[in-house]
This record gives structure tokens, C-alpha cells and sequence, in this order.
């Protein structure tokens, strides 16, 4: 209501209008069907009505097929209740049947998750129950039914049925319709012209995915709201601006402060002692170098000993002290940080490695690191040589960076290495561990690759090295060779995803070479072999072990005779 509102004080006028579910309410509203203390009386009496009513204990789930593709699949016991997009639906049954057939989607490798709906199997069958009573409360509440404008595209009747009396108006009997019927959104989301710009009015942008993925891609998507968000205010107000720059010109955003009126009185302040020069925004002179306005440029000396870098210490190869792939990674993204201020959901894509570079305990390694203002493509050099590029991206607003993966099963037939037994084969390969680079406490070898028990160091970063420890401890087992990354497709970070416990762990499946972790990802690793270092061997104990040999035993005996 409130941002319904919000858009019709600044002069935000749809030219259509689609409700999901509960948002037909929210529809009403905005087409002024239903006032304000209508709307919350509705969705008062819609919980009400599922309170009182005698329901079977139910379950929904979101899938990500589509309505085509999975109605042919389900259960007679479980029903598909919102047809979402091409790619997403969402089912509603009984409890017992939709843990089956979740599980059994899992098994095939279907995105499938079930959704906390207070028990109730909306939109299909079994919330019948709870109609005689909605109706009831909705007739008190909208004794009168008032005619649905053109610009409301119904998502609980069908398009063939838009002529019957039920659909030309906001009534009682619509509302408790649309609890009974499925959600036809993908059905209606046609009707959205290829370049319009949709807004979504919600307490969070729930359906920015689907949005995404079912419209052309000439359409903008712009979320009022953000789950997680420090500040909605804000949120709500560059949402205000992004529509601005997308076209929406007509917007009267001095409706949203308060009014001034003329002339003031003679008590007000004057403006004259609080107005000062604003220093806050740099202009370039002629002298300058105009190529840092291009590109935002950082030159660093890196030392392992000083406070900065210590906590990167950990990494031998031989003898030599190595600057770790994460400090680099570190750097540009702190660059970034320092651009934008605050960055909690970020990729790397395409990243390249090309140079190991090593350091003495006290010396120190100098680095240029640059990016490119707009494509967020980057290259650290260290003395005119590129040791690592790349480009780094922030997601758009309300969108995810991490695909949602499963943990790897751990079978019978799995097989556990403790720490001591997984970094002592990384001893023999030539490379030695120490301190936070030190912190898988145990791997599992299962059949579908492997899962560490790690301790949280608190750095995204270190836990990305940590990562690739446990993908290089498969791919460099049968050589025994000394691996490094060379090229990673992708890496993505959402820091508010990150572990909140001490503990986690991290999952490596070998078929799709993804390895992830809460609040992070990587995929498309590939690793170069460094030359092989030799490694005195480990004594563990010394024992006498007799030699007795038949065939000496037969040529003596040959001698004698």
C-alpha cells in the first residue's frame, strides 16, 4: 500500500498492472478497486479464513522447470500452483507427498526447495475448505464489486475466460477465486511489452529472478525493495532513479518532501552561515595525468612482515615464501571497495595467473594494480610483467550471484583423510602450509568428488586458496605435481552469505569441476604444473626387516654342487 502509494505521489502512472498470488489484493488497490482499510481487511480475512478452516497439513515447493515440463511429472496428490516462468514453477500438496517428490527432483538434478507456508497447500485443492469462510468475510468487506479496468491482467483466470462475469470485476467471489485457482503469472507476464519497464512492488524483490529470465531482455527490471538492504529508504529512492534514467521523466519527486510555502516567516533562519564551499568532488587540471580518470590505479609494496599482509603468510614452495592468488584477488577488490564504498555481492570472471611471484621474509615485492573504470576488467603487474588479469563485477541490484548447489552425499564407501594425512601429501608434492593456509581439519573422498571440514578464517579470501587446496589436492594426485592456477572461469562472493559458525565446509564435485562453500563459488579452474621439487623422505619409525631370498638360496646350492 505504502508504495503504491509512493509511486502515485510522484506522478508514476502503469499502463498495466499484474498481481502474483496475494498481489491481486495489491492490484485491487492500485486500480482502485479496494481503499486502503479494504486491502488490509482482505488480507486480514484471507490468514483468517485458512486459520479457521479444518486443512490437511500441506507443503509447497519451488521448482525450476516450468508448468510445461513438470505437470506430467507430478504426483496425482500434488498439484502445480503457480505457474511462475519457463524456467520456474511452484507445486502445493501434502506434506509427506511434496518431501517425496522434492527429494526425488533433487535426485535428477532439478532445483527443488521446499517453502515455509504456515502448512497450508495454497492454490490447489486442498485450501477449498477455506473458501465458504473467505467468501464470507469478503462480502462484509466489499459489499459492492467494483469493475476491473483494462489495465489489470488477471493471473487467476484464464485469459479464454476474461468475458464471464466473474473476471470483469474486483468482487468478493474474485478474490476467493484467485485463493482457489493457480497462479497463471507466466501467462500473464506475455502481455508485458518487450520494452516496457516492469516494477516490481513488494516487500523484497522475490520475483526479480523470474522477471529476469521470462521477459526479453530489452525490458528493465526495477525492484522497489531489498531483502538484507541497511537502508530501503535509500533502496526505494535510487529504484526512484533508476526509473528516471530508464524514461519514466514525468516524475515529481518534489511531491515527496514537504511543501513550501510563501513567503516564509520573518523567524526563519538564513541559509547565508551554513553555506560553504564543497570540496567533496575532484577536477582534473591539465597537468595531470589524464589516464587515472580512465582507470582506477593502486601502487602497492607488498612485505609479508608488515601488518597488512602478515595474515597472508603461509605458502611455501621449496624454500620460497609465495604471494598467495587471494592477495591479488584482495587488492582489486578493495580498489573496488574504496570506488563504490560498499560491496558485499561481487564476480570474478576470466581471471588469468599468469607468474608465481616469491618473497623473502623481510624483502618486499612491488605491485601496480588497475582497473578499468566500466568494464571492471584488471591487471596487477609487478615490474612491468602481468601476474594476474581479470574482471571484476558487482551484480545489478536485487540480483544473486551464487547458484543454489547441493552438498555432496557422504555414502558408506567414502573415504576420510585427516589434516596431518592431507597436507602431508601436499609436503611430498614440494609445498609446505602454515598458519590460516593450514585450516582443512579433514577431507572425504566420496564418489562424486569431495568435502572438507574447515575452520572459518574470517577472510573470503584465504577461504578461496583454501578452496582451491582441496581442487588441486585431486588434480595434481596422480602426478604428484606442484599445481597452480592458471585460468578460473569464475568466482563469485556474497559476503553476507559467508559462514556464521566457526565450522564449515566445502563441497567439490569432480563431474562439474564446481567447488563451493557457503557465500562462495568457482568454477572453470584449470592449473599449470610447476617444476617438481625434491623432497627428503619422512622417517616415521626404523625398523629390521630380515632378507631371505629363495633364489640366492637355489644359485648357492648350485655353487656346492
Amino acid at each position: 500500500i505504502a508504495l503504491t502509494d509512493v509511486l502515485h505521489t510522484v506522478g508514476v502512472v502503469p499502463d498495466g498492472i499484474i498481481g502474483h498470488s496475494v498481489g491481486e489484493l495489491g492490484c485491487a488497490y492500485a486500480d482502485g478497486c479496494l481503499t486502503a482499510e479494504q486491502m488490509i481487511l482482505a488480507a486480514y480475512a484471507r490468514g483468517r479464513a485458512s486459520l479457521e478452516a479444518e486443512l490437511i497439513q500441506g507443503m509447497m515447493a519451488a521448482v525450476g522447470i516450468g508448468y510445461q515440463q513438470i505437470k506430467s511429472q507430478c504426483p496425482p496428490t500434488v498439484e502445480v500452483a503457480c505457474h511462475n516462468g519457463p524456467e520456474s514453477c511452484t507445486i502445493s500438496g501434502p506434506t509427506k507427498d511434496m518431501e517425496d517428490f522434492v527429494a526425488q527432483l533433487k535426485e535428477r538434478g532439478v532445483f527443488a526447495r521446499l517453502v515455509n507456508v504456515a502448512n497450508i497447500a495454497y492454490h490447489s485443492r486442498y485450501i477449498k475448505p477455506a473458501a465458504p469462510f473467505l467468501l464470507k468475510y469478503l462480502k462484509e468487506i466489499i459489499p459492492i464489486a467494483s469493475p476491473r479496468s483494462s489495465k489489470w491482467i488477471s493471473t487467476s483466470v484464464p485469459e479464454d475466460r476474461w468475458d464471464c462475469d466473474l473476471a470483469k470485476t474486483s468482487s468478493a467471489e474474485y478474490h476467493t477465486n484467485n485463493l482457489l485457482s493457480s497462479v497463471l503469472f507466466e501467462e500473464a507476464s506475455k502481455h508485458i511489452p518487450k520494452d516496457a519497464i516492469v516494477i516490481e512492488i513488494a516487500p523484497h524483490g522475490l520475483l526479480q529472478a523470474i522477471l529476469k529470465r521470462s521477459l526479453p531482455p530489452q525490458c528493465t527490471n526495477i525492484a522497489l525493495t531489498q531483502r538484507g538492504n541497511r537502508s530501503n529508504v535509500e533502496f526505494l529512492l535510487s529504484a526512484l532513479g533508476r526509473m528516471y534514467i530508464s524514461g519514466v521523466d514525468n516524475m515529481r519527486v518534489s511531491a515527496l518532501y514537504p511543501k513550501v510555502e510563501y513567503p516564509v516567516r520573518r523567524g526563519t533562519p538564513s541559509l547565508t552561515s551554513i553555506v560553504h564551499w564543497e570540496h567533496s568532488e575532484e577536477w582534473r587540471l591539465l597537468i595531470e595525468d589524464k589516464s587515472n580518470y580512465l582507470v582506477s590505479v593502486k601502487n602497492i609494496q607488498v612485505s609479508l612482515n608488515t601488518e597488512e599482509f602478515q595474515e597472508y603468510i603461509g605458502n611455501t614452495l621449496g624454500c620460497r615464501a609465495i604471494l598467495p592468488p587471494s592477495l591479488y584477488l584482495m587488492i582489486v577488490y578493495k580498489m573496488l571497495t574504496d570506488e563504490f564504498h560498499t560491496c558485499e555481492d561481487f564476480v570474478f570472471e576470466n581471471l588469468h595467473f599468469k607468474k608465481v611471484l616469491s618473497t623473502s621474509a623481510i624483502g618486499h615485492v612491488p605491485l601496480s594494480a588497475m582497473v578499468q573504470k566500466g568494464s571492471g576488467e584488471f591487471e596487477v603487474i609487478s615490474e612491468d610483467e602481468i601476474i594476474i588479469s581479470g574482471v571484476i563485477k558487482t551484480p545489478e541490484t536485487g540480483s544473486n550471484v551464487l547458484l543454489e548447489l547441493p552438498s555432496l552425499e557422504i555414502g558408506e564407501e567414502a573415504y576420510q583423510l585427516s589434516s596431518k594425512d592431507f597436507y602431508q601429501e601436499y609436503y611430498h608434492r614440494g609445498c609446505q602450509y602454515s598458519g590460516v593456509y593450514k585450516s582443512i581439519k579433514s577431507l572425504t573422498i566420496t564418489k562424486e568428488g569431495s568435502v572438507a571440514d574447515v575452520k572459518w578464517c574470517d577472510n573470503w579470501a584465504i577461504f578461496f586458496d583454501l578452496m582451491l587446496q582441496q581442487f588441486f589436492f585431486h588434480a595434481g594426485e596422480r602426478k604428484q605435481d606442484i599445481m597452480v592456477p592458471s585460468h578460473i572461469q569464475r568466482l563469485a562472493v556474497s559476503i553476507p552469505q559467508m559462514p556464521s559458525s566457526e565450522d564449515t565446509k566445502i563441497n567439490f564435485n569432480s563431474s562439474t569441476g564446481l567447488i563451493y562453500s557457503d557465500g562462495i563459488q568457482i568454477s572453470g579452474v584449470r592449473g599449470a604444473s610447476l617444476p617438481k621439487l625434491r623432497k627428503a623422505v619422512l622417517y616415521n619409525c626404523v625398523e629390521f626387516v630380515p632378507f631371505f631370498n629363495k633364489v640366492y638360496k637355489v644359485r648357492g646350492s648350485k655353487m656346492c654342487l
